[in-house]
């Protein structure tokens, strides 16, 4: 999968990856461009930005996908907030 190796951050790349397996390399192609934020304990998120209206459209709906990948890292995540970020 060549559109994952320029990911920069290893937890993105590690998503990415697992969403492939779960779910086939074409739906990674629809996210691989966002880009990871920060984790909020308080609020129990993390923040993922995103170039395009149907790159937040696909990680809205398959937040729980995410989800449940990085609670390895973060077992109290509930939620993730996607942002739009027109460039």
């Amino acid at each position: 999968m060549y559109f994952i190796s320029p990911i920069k951050d290893p937890l993105w790349k590690y998503v990415c990856t697992e969403v492939a397996s779960m779910m086939g390399p074409r739906y990674v192609l629809k996210i691989w461009s966002s880009e990871l934020g920060t984790f909020s304990s308080q609020e129990k998120r993390v923040n993922l930005s995103c170039q395009t209206e149907e790159e937040a459209y696909f990680l809205e709906k398959y937040s729980f996908v995410i989800i449940s990948i990085l609670q390895q890292y973060f077992p109290a995540l509930k939620e993730l907030h996607v942002t739009l970020n027109s460039k």
